[in-house]
């Protein structure tokens, strides 16, 4: 949805306006609409204020989008809306549309709307929660664990790979080979240098001259 305002107001403004749009269709149909940010939270649409950001980007009015159908951003009548359906408004049928009743949006500059009833509203809600960092009920249900980094030497999936897409290299880069750990660790040797791990130490009397030190 789009609403023309009038150029008068900061970003910070406009913003408190939408988060305020947000919260009172919430409050006025809370079966039907949620403000609330976190996705396990939500029941119902989510009234998503924070398209109203500094780093968003829009669709303009008749542009195609990037679906098999070839889509078209298409501006509608109120009357259209409870009927009205994507999949219809395409490259292939939103000229025609465009040429038989003109542009919705053609009289959208001589609408224009203001933000004060909103920020008046604003101040009587008070200030909005705080994002949280997380859910405080934590994961949901049978959910897979978070991600988490492994420390696993095993050589990964993508070096046994990238040999098939670049000719000549092989799966395991050639590893500079060290004294048995018995005899060298004494010396600061970390012993033979793990197959598949792309790194490891050897103390100053086996290193190969053409393996450089490893800055501290």
């Amino acid at each position: 949805m789009y609403a023309r305002i009038a150029p008068r107001w900061p970003f910070s403004k406009v913003r408190l306006a939408a988060q305020t749009v947000a919260r009172e269709v919430e409050r006025r149909v809370p079966d039907a609409a949620t403000s609330r940010w976190w996705k396990e939270e939500r029941e119902g649409v989510f009234v998503d204020f924070n398209q109203n950001a500094k780093d968003r980007t829009v669709a303009s009015a008749y542009s195609v989008r990037a679906t098999p159908d070839a889509r078209v951003s298409t501006p509608l009548h109120w009357d259209e809306v409870p009927d009205c359906h994507p999949d219809v408004f395409t490259l292939g049928t939103v000229p025609d549309r465009f040429a038989e009743m003109g542009d919705p949006w053609a009289g959208i500059d001589d609408a224009v709307g203001h933000l004060d009833r909103l920020l008046m509203l604003a101040e009587e809600l008070g200030p909005r929660k705080r994002r949280p960092k997380a859910p405080a009920h934590g994961p949901a249900a049978g959910a897979d664990p978070p991600s988490r980094s492994s420390r696993s030497r095993a050589p990964r999936p993508g070096t046994r790979r990238w040999p098939r897409w670049t000719p000549g290299a092989t799966a395991i880069p050639p590893q500079p080979t060290c004294c048995s750990p018995p005899t060298c660790w004494s010396t600061g040797c970390a012993g033979p240098v793990p197959s598949g791990t792309g790194s490891g130490s050897t103390c100053s009397t086996c290193r190969p001259t053409n393996v450089p030190r490893r800055k501290s």
